[in-house]
């Protein structure tokens, strides 16, 4: 078993090494991407706490005034900051134009430059290919978790000594490596292998539920029909109309997120309640953007435990609990990746280019 370990452990760093660091590398950036928004923001004057009631009539006319581009997604800031980040649609897919919205002052107060955070996000994803490289990213995530399950195995089967698992020697170079390349695939191991097995479950969820339904029934979420493209319909539900159907129907709800079809599809308004795992909130009420009413209510107070376990995957893979503790520890886990890799490398080179050195030599 350790042979096999070894050798799968070895040939995967070896040959898909390079793209798991750029996934992670990547995933290090998206994980801290509200906090990057938050700081890059424009400042408020507006104090803490005044936003709670929000005029949505004003807002969508305020931001489409100032930016003339459809609203495409609304992110709340944390706690009670009253500013809002707006994600447009842009004519280039995948990249969007942001502004920073002040509820109390109902002004745009600017805008921030995140095409770069897009361009990251999109290719974390989708590696710049859309469904298709969802997949390809998901099979660079079953090689992550492999790599760190069978690099456990390597490093358990050789009767491990818990009080030297950190210890880094330096009496050659070789040996240092080695420390180097355990010590920190140890302390990287449980963040690396739960980014990985979220992840699987973000790029294949069928397949991810059906192997969960072995073990324990997952009831389907009850999602409505998309509507399909019809050309009697020529206007949408204003945001106010819209917003105020999702608020009467989760009154004690904090609307975290809305996300808006390009076309006349359903609005999704994500909110926090008590209890709710993801910051983003577990509860998603949605809207059609065509009659304003509400199509269903999906709250995460009655779920069954193994529904809360699936939709925690993605809040695990995003950083959504545990506030900034857990995000920076996700971006020191992906670039921890970086020196994973390069002293594997070294490690696997080392011995064939000291054999060479020899040859050399004695030529």
């Amino acid at each position: 078993m350790r042979r096999i370990a070894r050798a799968v452990h070895v040939w995967l760093g070896v040959v898909g090494g390079a793209f798991v660091c750029l996934m992670c590398l990547t995933g290090a950036v998206v994980a801290l991407r509200p906090p990057l928004a938050e700081w890059m923001a424009p400042a408020t004057a507006s104090p803490r706490g005044c936003g709670r009631s929000i005029d949505w009539a004003k807002a969508e006319a305020r931001i489409f005034d100032a930016a003339h581009e459809p609203i495409n997604r609304m992110y709340a800031f944390g706690g009670d900051d009253p500013r809002l980040h707006v994600r447009l649609t842009t004519a280039t897919p995948a990249v969007f134009d942001h502004v920073i919205y002040d509820t109390c002052a109902n002004q745009v107060l600017g805008t921030i430059h995140l095409q770069w955070m897009d361009w990251l996000v999109d290719l974390h994803h989708n590696l710049w290919a859309g469904r298709t490289g969802r997949q390809v990213a998901g099979m660079f995530g079953l090689a992550l978790l492999l790599s760190a399950g069978t690099g456990t195995i390597v490093w358990l089967s050789g009767r491990p000594d818990l009080r030297t698992a950190f210890l880094i020697q330096t009496s050659s170079s070789q040996r240092a490596l080695r420390d180097w390349h355990r010590a920190v695939g140890l302390a990287s191991m449980l963040v690396l292998g739960l980014e990985a097995y979220t992840g699987l479950w973000l790029c294949f969820p069928d397949a991810m539920r059906a192997t969960l339904n072995a073990v324990v029934l997952v009831p389907k979420d009850a999602r409505p029909p998309r509507p399909g493209r019809t050309d009697s319909v020529t206007a949408r539900a204003s945001l106010a109309v819209v917003m105020a159907s999702a608020i009467a129907a989760v009154p004690d709800g904090r609307v975290r997120e809305i996300r808006l079809p390009e076309d006349f599809g359903n609005v999704q308004i994500r909110m926090w309640r008590p209890g709710d795992f993801r910051s983003l909130g577990n509860n998603v009420v949605t809207v059609s953007n065509v009659t304003g009413r509400v199509i269903a209510v999906d709250l995460y107070a009655g779920k069954t435990r193994a529904q809360r376990y699936v939709q925690a995957m993605a809040g695990l893979h995003y950083a959504e609990w545990g506030g900034m503790a857990a995000r920076w520890t996700y971006a020191v886990g992906g670039v921890a990746t970086l020196l994973l890799f390069a002293t594997g490398i070294m490690v696997w080179l080392r011995p064939g280019l000291a054999k060479a050195r020899r040859i050399r030599a004695a030529a």
